[in-house]
């Protein structure tokens, strides 16, 4: 008999050092912050992980820590992992803090698919042949030069499906990125822009015209997250797909911009929204407005990495794929088994998220 009860969750914060900065308009990371979370059942454990960026979601490293120990794992010990509906309803116990709460939650799945012997994307209903190919991207960098043979070298390893660079700092050598860019792409990829923000409307407004003429097929999140009406306005301005990624968090979310028609697509982080099991939901919005969706991340570790490509595979509303590669900025990985081939994530048949987490390695970047 399954039984998969809560039994403990160990709460693990680290900090890696990044072989190599990574910046956006909103902010530079130098260092990988994160949260390990252990829930624990019987002699097996499942793993999730909390990537804190007070930039996106207002959480820290020691915010996370402080919640999931006081709040978060209190209410869930006892809980049997497979009444999900019942962990997220006790989680509750505190508003926001979205990150803290989809660690438990990828945990959870981690464990439960441990214990059915089952891949992570089959408790998603998984389609068993969909690939799950990756965006071509790069950060803000100082040299041009340096961004476009970034997003070209993953295109030659495969990486064909879309291309993105980020913008809302210098709207002169951006154009001249882009111009590069879709001069030296093969033809068929889409072409993100996003601005994180960034533009006023009426900037937004005239660059993303000039975009469109250079080839941009999707900008993303180009107004302030609260502006709904201006992406509503600017929806119907601007020849090109509006991806809104600051402005939606829940399902909730999802289905106000889908009524409003401000947005053509999703950027869902599993960060945003709590967790995988919230995601579904959130899917299911996007699926009923005939909207898709694009699973978005942040430097993270195989952990979180793992978990966005299992969601991806899980649903036909995600056509696209924004997931970091962990050893493109860690220095050291604290887990094994996330792998990339030819711009596709190779999925095993490994039960759970399919990865080997190094307890050795948590030791070595805990934060006493």
């Amino acid at each position: 008999m399954l039984e998969g009860i809560i039994e403990d969750i160990r709460v693990y914060p680290v900090e890696i050092p990044l072989a190599r900065k990574f910046s956006t308009s909103m902010a530079t990371q130098k260092t990988g912050s994160f949260v390990i979370v252990e829930v624990c059942s019987g002699e097996l454990s499942g793993f999730g992980e909390v990537d804190p960026r007070p930039h996106i979601t207002g959480e820290t490293i020691d915010s996370a820590v402080a919640v999931l120990n006081k709040y978060l794992v209190p209410v869930v010990i006892g809980k049997s992992i497979f009444d999900l509906g019942s962990i997220h309803q006790a989680m509750q116990v505190v508003e926001l803090n979205p990150s803290a709460k989809a660690a438990i939650d990828i945990g959870v799945f981690d464990l439960m698919g441990k214990i059915m012997n089952k891949p992570v994307r089959d408790l998603l209903g998984g389609l068993k042949n969909k690939p799950v190919i990756l965006n071509a991207w790069a950060g803000i960098e100082d040299d041009l030069d340096k961004v476009l043979e970034t997003i070209l070298k993953k295109v030659e390893r495969g990486f064909k499906r879309a291309a993105k660079v980020k913008a809302g700092l210098d709207y002169r050598r951006e154009s001249q990125l882009l111009k590069r860019l879709v001069d030296a792409l093969p033809g068929g990829m889409d072409i993100i822009v996003d601005a994180n923000q960034a533009w006023s409307f009426r900037s937004a407004k005239r660059q993303l015209a000039e975009m469109a003429e250079m080839g941009v097929t999707i900008a993303e999140q180009p107004l302030r997250s609260d502006d709904l009406l201006g992406m509503q306005k600017l929806a119907d301005s601007v020849p090109l797909a509006l991806m809104a990624d600051e402005s939606v968090w829940t399902a909730r979310d999802a289905f106000n911009l889908a009524r409003m028609g401000a947005v053509s697509m999703f950027n869902l982080k599993l960060i945003k929204c709590g967790g995988l099991y919230q995601a579904m939901k959130f899917l299911g919005v996007a699926e009923s407005a005939g909207i898709s969706c694009m699973v978005g991340s942040t430097v993270q570790t195989s952990i979180s990495a793992a978990a966005q490509a299992h969601l991806a595979a899980s649903s036909n509303v995600i056509d696209l794929a924004d997931i970091v590669i962990p050893d493109e900025f860690l220095v050291t990985d604290i887990a094994e088994g996330f792998k990339v081939e030819g711009g596709a994530v190779v999925f095993s048949d490994k039960p759970g998220l399919g990865l080997e987490v190094d307890k050795g390695l948590i030791k070595r970047f805990l934060v006493h």
